[in-house]
C-alpha cells in the first residue's frame, strides 16, 4: 500500500514550493526586471483630454500605453499575480508575515502595502463572461493571459469581442490597473530589500 501524505510546512520550507529565503531572492530578481522596463523607466501612464473648438467641435484624446512596451512588461508582470507562480504578491506578503522576527515595526507597513494591493486588483474591475464573474486577480489573469497572450484561442476570441465594444476606455482602464499595481509591486520590493538588509527576518 502507498502511504498518502499531506504537503507541510517544514521550518523555511513548504514541501513542493520554493523556500521562503529563495522566494524573496526571485521576487526581488523579478522586481528590478520590471524596473528596466520601458514602461516603467520612461514612466508611461494612461489618460484623456478633452477638447473643444469652434470650427471643429468637440473632441476626446485617450493617451495609453504603448502596446509592445506594454507586453513586453505583462512577461514579467503576470508572474506576480498568477496563483501557480511562487513569487505571486500574496504569498511574498505571506512569507515576509511568517519570516518576520516579532520586533520591528515592518509588519505594519506590510500590512498597509497589502491593503494597497488589494485596492490595485480590485482596479483591474469586474468581468462577467461565460455567465461567470471575474473580479480582483481573476479579472487581471483573464485580460493578462486571455486577451494579451491567448491562452484559449477560441474562448478569448470572444473576449476579444466584448471588450472590443469599449474599446479604447477599457484598455485604458486595464492600463491604470498595470500602472497601479507596478508602483504596489515596486513598493513591497523596497520593504523585502529593506527587511533583509537589516536582518529584520528569522535565521
Amino acid at each position: 500500500m502507498v502511504e498518502r501524505r499531506a504537503l507541510a510546512y517544514t521550518g523555511r520550507c513548504i514541501t513542493g514550493r520554493m523556500d521562503g529565503e529563495k522566494q524573496l531572492e526571485t521576487f526581488v530578481k523579478r522586481v528590478e526586471e520590471l524596473r528596466r522596463l520601458p514602461l516603467v523607466t520612461e514612466r508611461q501612464g494612461v489618460g484623456w483630454s478633452l477638447n473643444v473648438n469652434k470650427k471643429k467641435g468637440m473632441s476626446v484624446r485617450v493617451n495609453l500605453l504603448d502596446e509592445n512596451d506594454l507586453r513586453s512588461f505583462l512577461l514579467t508582470f503576470r508572474q506576480f499575480i498568477a496563483p501557480q507562480e511562487d513569487i505571486q504578491v500574496n504569498k511574498v506578503y505571506n512569507t515576509c508575515f511568517l519570516e518576520l522576527k516579532t520586533t520591528n515595526d515592518l509588519r505594519e507597513r506590510l500590512v498597509e502595502s497589502r491593503k494597497i494591493w488589494k485596492e490595485a486588483l480590485g482596479k483591474a474591475g469586474n468581468i462577467k463572461f461565460e455567465e461567470r464573474m471575474y473580479s480582483g486577480e481573476q479579472a487581471a489573469l483573464l485580460w493578462v493571459n486571455g486577451y494579451y497572450f491567448h491562452s484559449d484561442l477560441e474562448k478569448y476570441e470572444q473576449l476579444e469581442r466584448l471588450l472590443h465594444r469599449g474599446w479604447p476606455y477599457v484598455q485604458m482602464h486595464f492600463g491604470n490597473f498595470v500602472v497601479d499595481a507596478a508602483k504596489v509591486i515596486i513598493h513591497t520590493d523596497h520593504l523585502v530589500a529593506y527587511a533583509r538588509r537589516n536582518n529584520l527576518f528569522k535565521p
